[in-house]
C-alpha cells in the first residue's frame, strides 16, 4: 500500500503558520483572562465576607 503525500504551496504553508500564531495568541489571552475572572472572584468574595462582617 502506498503512503499518501500531501503537497502544500508554500502560500498555504505560510497562511497556516500565520492562522496558528493567532490561535497561539488568542490561548495566551484567554488563559490570562481566566487568571483575571479567577482574581476577581476571590476579590468579591472577601468584599462580601466583610460586608457580611460589618453588619
Amino acid at each position: 500500500m502506498a503512503k499518501p503525500s500531501i503537497y502544500a504551496s508554500l502560500e498555504f504553508l505560510n497562511e497556516f503558520e500565520w492562522q496558528l500564531q493567532r490561535l497561539s495568541l488568542l490561548i495566551e489571552v484567554l488563559e490570562g483572562l481566566a487568571v483575571s475572572a479567577r482574581d476577581l472572584h476571590d476579590v468579591l468574595s472577601i468584599l462580601l465576607r466583610d460586608v457580611h462582617i460589618k453588619r
